[in-house]
């Protein structure tokens, strides 16, 4: 038998044993049967994916992005490597490193991300925030997101907050308001915040009437919340209608006395109607709050 015959049949033999120990849950036994198949052939892909993921069963996100680097080196157009090893490097929050594996197996293969991949990418690029990219990566995370929820409707809440987080941010009011109302579509009892994103978005819009809607359903779950009455007065004084925020201003101060700045929007609001003598004592008390 030639030569080069038998080692390639050795080194079939070393990745099937490889692959039965793995199969036994003997895992240090199978990377040694892998080891061995790579001293023959280094560059053998089969080789290297069966380590890399016996590295992954252990945890050793480092040795299983070494393995997939190689892989990468000997075939840079495999899309799965690239994702892999964009998975092990967001093991060991190589954020950066492993963002650009994921972009990179997408532009190979853009059907290869599972909903649960584009849901990652879309939570690393917010966590890198950085200052000088921040709107490129909080648009890039959106476009993660939308994907993920286009391929999975069902995802929870969660991520639909999420989404609706980063299109606020970006003053993308339309998009962040369908997230909200897909995060309370999908659990009616989600916390009063998530009723108050969608108010804050809807008060962006311009739609007063709605923005107070949402206000006020966070209001019936947290009516001690003098926030949120302070919200409802804001989307009133927007839509001009100031007796009504006046009331929702002084629910806010009856709820927390001593916020100077709740006086201070009474203040405001008094001199809008002309009721001066009121403004400037709510004035003088949001001044001698502070002090």
């Amino acid at each position: 038998m030639p030569e080069q015959t038998q080692k390639m049949t050795a080194v079939k033999e070393k990745i099937a044993s490889g692959q039965q120990l793995k199969g036994e849950s003997k895992l240090d036994e199978a990377i040694e049967q892998y080891n061995e198949a790579l001293k023959i052939a280094p560059q053998n892909l089969a080789a290297l994916n069966q380590l890399a993921s016996v590295y992954e069963q252990q945890e050793k996100w480092s040795d299983a992005a070494s393995c997939y680097q190689k892989v990468i080196a000997f075939k840079p157009d495999t899309a799965r490597a690239y994702l892999q090893m964009g998975k092990a490097l967001k093991q060991q929050n190589k954020l950066y490193a492993a963002v650009a594996a994921y972009q990179q197996a997408i532009e190979l293969e853009p059907d290869l991300l599972k909903p649960f991949d584009y849901k990652q990418l879309g939570d690393m690029l917010l966590q890198l925030g950085t200052p000088e990219n921040q709107a490129v990566q909080k648009n890039d995370a959106i476009a993660a997101y939308q994907k993920a929820v286009e391929l999975k409707s069902d995802f929870p809440a969660s991520v639909y907050v999420a989404l609706g987080d980063a299109c606020q941010d970006q003053q993308r009011y339309d998009e962040a308001v369908a997230a909200y109302s897909k995060a309370i579509e999908i659990k009616p009892d989600i916390n009063a915040g998530v009723h108050q994103k969608l108010g804050d978005a809807r008060l962006n819009q311009g739609y007063y009437d709605l923005a107070i809607a949402s206000y006020r359903q966070a209001i019936q779950m947290k009516p001690e919340q003098a926030s949120y009455h302070r919200l409802v007065g804001k989307a009133f004084e927007a839509k001009g209608s100031l007796e009504e925020a006046a009331n929702s201003y002084q629910q806010a101060i009856n709820l927390n006395p001593t916020a100077s700045g709740l006086h201070r929007l009474m203040g405001d609001v008094m001199t809008k109607l002309g009721r001066s003598v009121e403004a400037s004592q709510y004035y003088q008390r949001a001044e001698s709050l502070k002090a």
